[in-house]
């Protein structure tokens, strides 16, 4: 009996420290909210815990949900009721979590204004997995309540309890950051180039539909700077693709969505229906005549997915709109992967700099933004002309050496040149500006040490094509080489980043190679091939051997092997005699192997 008794205790011990760790949240619902104090800034904030460990089924609540099927379904609550007096315009609601095991992986916020289960209670933030781990809210009222719903980014519809766990939160203004330094001329005043509750002296001009003349491929005002459509869809659920992040992102943006103007908002046929479509969006008269500046750039926030064939286009004026400038821009952005899913491919929200030659101190600068393309979608913020950084030099993306091949047999090595274009982005001329090329192997040998000296280089000026007087003479012992381009000028450059280019390439062993690691297919993810996309696809090498060789075997490799599935892929190997000299293997030199 006395034994009975001990176990008996145990069990229910036993049960009650279950029933204690993993009791459920006081703020399962919305009616249980816990309480959050606005703080004056996040350093200053005290966190407050959070656990959806052991939640109910969020779909119980009926409060409605704007985004994500699957991950809303272990949420809690919290609320928070700003003070009367407010100093600031934009307030976060940051989530942190990854510090304790017991931690989630990720999360969804969505804020309301309260605990209605009615259809119009929708959230007016709503997002999985948010930029900088915070939701935020623009401009709140003076004592306004907001209700907070916290939920994991893990599982599905059928296990939405696979990610549940603890996290922190905590509510304080939102800090925008900006790599902006220099002095700002024009655009930080309301009204200018901020978009304050309309375009305010901006106007918007539409040019062509699918290539006709049309005034109705126009600029809109936007206040959600969501565009209506993306990868051809409603956006229905937003994942990556976010709000504007913009200084003034609650005063509203401005916005070119293509996919509108071409299906509609109904999915029927817009106003401005097929592809392509290109419109201008043009400032007021701005001037800067009294400012006295070696150079002026047009610095902006925006929020863009990059499509084939889209093109950017900043153009500006010195006279007020007779005559335009243009400059195509974001040309160095990675475009929208024929077939992806990936709402990050492609897609950009950062803050933009374009410089202006020739347009410091004009008394009647106009600047103007154009779209020409199809699909996709450009909002535009918090434009400002700002002062050109002095010295600002760099070697060009587009154009500088790298060794003939990725890997050599120590027997084929070859001699080859060196050279790069530089370039004078910064407002004034830079003095003694020169190029070393270092090339030195993996255990500190240096095979190569050159400068090339270009004396001064005016602003706005690229310098193309000067070759190293002497070439890279290559040893053949096996080693793996580094080979490192630096840019050097009197003055401190305003950022010396770009002014170093790297490669490296090996030596030895008996593989010709330009290039390491697998390539990218085009096939597209679900099997469908766009209008006009070539059903082929090729992709081929041309290697140098300075002696004969036997080639004994071909290996290729590709990076999305289950797009491939299926597919036939034709390796073939030719010999070409470059029989007139002109650098290009003609059919008729290539010989079949």
């Amino acid at each position: 009996m006395k034994v009975n008794l001990q176990i008996s205790s145990l069990f229910f011990g036993l049960v009650f420290w279950s029933a204690t760790a993993w009791a459920q949240p006081a703020n399962d619902h919305c009616s249980g909210a816990i309480d959050l104090t606005v703080y004056a800034s996040e350093a200053e904030a005290i966190l407050v815990g959070g656990d959806t460990r052991n939640v109910t089924d969020g779909l119980a609540d009926n409060i409605p949900i704007d985004c994500s099927s699957n991950f809303f379904r272990d949420d809690v609550w919290f609320k928070v009721t700003f003070p009367s007096d407010l100093d600031d315009d934009i307030y976060a609601f940051k989530v942190y979590f990854g510090q304790e095991s017991t931690d989630i992986t990720g999360f969804g916020m969505a804020l309301y204004n309260s605990c209605d289960a009615s259809t119009g209670n929708v959230p007016f933030f709503c997002v999985n997995l948010p930029p900088n781990d915070q939701g935020s809210i623009c401009h709140p009222t003076p004592n306004q309540t907001v209700y907070i719903r916290v939920w994991s980014a893990a599982g599905d519809a059928a296990t939405w309890q696979t990610g549940w766990g603890t996290f922190r939160i905590a509510v304080f203004p939102k800090v925008y950051v900006s790599e902006n330094t220099s002095q700002v001329l024009w655009g930080n005043e309301s009204g200018q180039g901020d978009f304050n509750g309309g375009f305010n002296g901006w106007t918007t001009e539409g040019i062509s539909c699918n290539g006709t003349p049309s005034e109705n491929a126009t600029w809109a005002y936007t206040t959600s700077g969501f565009p209506f459509y993306y990868f051809g869809g409603s956006i229905g659920t937003l994942d990556v693709i976010q709000s504007i992040n913009s200084r003034t992102a609650c005063d509203g943006s401005v916005i070119f969505d293509s996919g509108l103007l071409n299906f509609g908002p109904d999915g029927n046929g817009g106003v401005c229906p097929w592809m392509e479509h290109e419109g201008a969006l043009t400032s007021p008269i701005i001037d800067l005549s009294q400012f006295n500046t070696n150079g002026v750039s047009v610095l902006f926030n925006q929020d863009m997915q990059r499509f084939t064939g889209g093109q950017h286009f900043l153009d500006y004026s010195l006279d007020g709109g007779l005559n335009w400038i243009e400059i195509e821009i974001n040309e160095e952005k990675t475009a929208l992967t024929s077939g992806s899913t990936d709402p990050n491919d492609g897609y950009y929200n950062e803050e933009y700099r374009v410089r202006l030659p020739g347009a410091e101190n004009a008394a009647n600068l106009r600047i103007r933004f154009r779209f020409k393309g199809g699909a996709y979608w450009w909002v535009l913020d918090d434009i400002r002309i700002i002062v050109t950084e002095c010295n600002n030099t760099r070697i060009s993306d587009a154009w500088y050496t790298v060794a003939p091949w990725a890997s050599v047999p120590s027997g084929q090595a070859y001699s080859f040149p060196v050279l790069a274009d530089i370039e004078n982005v910064g407002a004034c001329g830079q003095s003694n500006v020169t190029l070393n090329a270092k090339i030195t192997s993996g255990t500190g040998n240096v095979i190569y040490d050159e400068n090339l000296p270009y004396g001064n280089l005016p602003a706005d000026s690229l310098d193309e094509n000067r070759l190293f007087p002497e070439l890279v003479n290559v040893p053949l012992a096996m080693a793996t080489y580094t080979g490192v381009l630096s840019l050097t000028q009197d003055s401190v450059d305003f950022e010396d980043t770009d002014n170093i280019k790297s490669f490296t390439f090996n030596v030895g062993g008996n593989q010709f190679a330009l290039e390491e690691g697998a390539t990218q297919a085009i096939v597209p993810a679900n099997g469908n091939w766009l209008a006009n996309v070539p059903r082929s696809w090729a992709y081929g090498n041309f290697f140098y051997p300075v002696k004969d060789v036997v080639v004994d075997s071909i290996l290729w490799g590709i990076n999305n092997p289950v797009e491939m599935a299926g597919q036939v892929a034709n390796v073939i190997l030719y010999q070409w005699t470059d029989l007139n000299n002109d650098n290009i293997a003609n059919f008729q030199e290539r010989k079949y192997v």
